[in-house]
């Protein structure tokens, strides 16, 4: 639930400042704006997997994330 309100709002927030880099044209606007959404929504979701990679250390954690 946390992760699909966090994709949400930075949608709503992430249209007026991609508007804000004055695309010449809409194709521009629209790949803009696709990569920077994909790109955070790959991070929101997998943050767990980071989060246990990097910080934790533990493969135990690592293998139930991976599995579930």
């Amino acid at each position: 639930m946390i992760i699909g309100a966090t994709n949400y709002t930075y949608r709503m927030c992430l249209v007026p400042l991609v508007k804000l880099e004055n695309h010449k044209y809409e194709k521009s606007f629209n790949q803009s704006f696709v990569k920077k959404l994909f790109l955070f929504q790959f991070i929101n979701a997998n943050m767990g997997i980071i989060y246990t990679i990097y910080k934790d250390r533990n493969l135990e954690d690592l293998a139930y994330l991976l599995i579930g």
